[in-house]
């Protein structure tokens, strides 16, 4: 992307060493789980670990990605889009962003681990939980110190997760309105075209007369100046944008709208499924407590403890 390496040199070495990533983290999970099976445990006697999910998450993430990079190579290949693959400003900013979030997440539960004698990983949910504002209270500073060092800490970090958020939009609206409105305004285009040719307004659709004197002369006449033309054919065209905008708003809500319901009816399954064992959690209380966490209530009533959950 910097155009330092090759792209048919760079990408199958990333493409390589993901796959080897996410293989060599399934060797390693599946390495330290055999032992508990040959001792003879069934898996109700058996709590897998937080790091344990998040090793097979990490896994699954790296063999995501190696495929994603395998699609764009061959479009590459295929001359689809360009192979230097360079980034936007709005692609490095959120890149250099979710960086730096990251990197302060990590490094803050890392410290108040150590000031609160947390587990690491359960300071890490913590720490997540507190920057997206939900706040279950499993979890919370008990010391002074670590009480002093929420306040900046708290405040340092919603501000750096909303402009990610920002980043995120911007980054979103950017592709959107090249891909998504370029597709809509063509059919829009083709749609008004052939509704007038079928109404039999295909007037505007003449070819225009190079000799003005000609189109001049012929004004008196019941056929169309060239200058009407022009304005009937800025009309349309300003007509097809105004139709344009307004379906690109909508086929945007309606997209927003299935992801949002998507999140929230999977989500509660995939919790309901966690903590059906543990807390005896029925579909709705899963409901209940996806809706709690995305509207940042976290009244704790149902707080999602058990390891899968976290």
């Amino acid at each position: 992307m910097a155009r330092r390496v090759r792209f048919n040199l760079a990408l199958p070495i990333t493409i390589i060493g993901w796959y080897a990533s996410s293989l060599c983290r399934i060797v390693l999970s599946a390495t330290a789980a055999r032992p508990f099976k040959d001792k003879g445990f069934s898996n109700d006697e058996i709590i897998w670990s937080q790091s344990f999910y998040y090793g097979m998450w990490a896994a699954i993430l790296y063999f995501v990605d190696a495929s994603l990079l395998i699609i764009t190579f061959w479009g590459a290949c295929t001359h689809h889009y360009r192979k230097d693959l360079l980034l936007t400003t709005s692609q490095r900013t959120l890149m250099l962003q979710s960086i730096l979030l990251l990197i302060y997440l990590l490094l803050g539960a890392y410290i108040f681990s150590e000031i609160e004698s947390w587990n690491y990983l359960d300071a890490v949910y913590w720490t997540v939980v507190t920057l997206f504002t939900v706040g279950f209270g499993d979890y919370y500073p008990a010391t002074d110190l670590g009480r002093a060092l929420l306040l900046p800490f708290a405040l340092a970090g919603i501000i750096s997760l909303g402009l990610v958020i920002s980043s995120v939009r911007n980054l979103i609206l950017e592709h959107g309105s090249r891909c998504v409105g370029a597709r809509i305004d063509d059919r829009k285009r083709g749609k008004i075209i052939r509704k007038m040719l079928l109404n039999g307004d295909n007037k505007t659709f003449d070819p225009i007369h190079e000799d003005f004197q000609i189109s001049l002369a012929r004004s008196t006449e019941s056929r169309q100046s060239e200058f009407e033309r022009r304005k009937a054919e800025f009309q349309l065209m300003r007509r097809i944008q105004t139709k344009s905008s307004t379906h690109r708003r909508w086929v945007a809500m309606a997209i927003s709208t299935f992801l949002w319901l998507l999140l929230w009816l999977v989500g509660a399954c995939i919790f309901q499924k966690a903590e059906q064992a543990y807390q005896g959690w029925s579909y709705f209380d899963a409901f209940y407590f996806c809706f709690e966490a995305w509207t940042t209530i976290g009244s704790a009533d149902y707080d999602g403890s058990y390891i899968e959950c976290e």
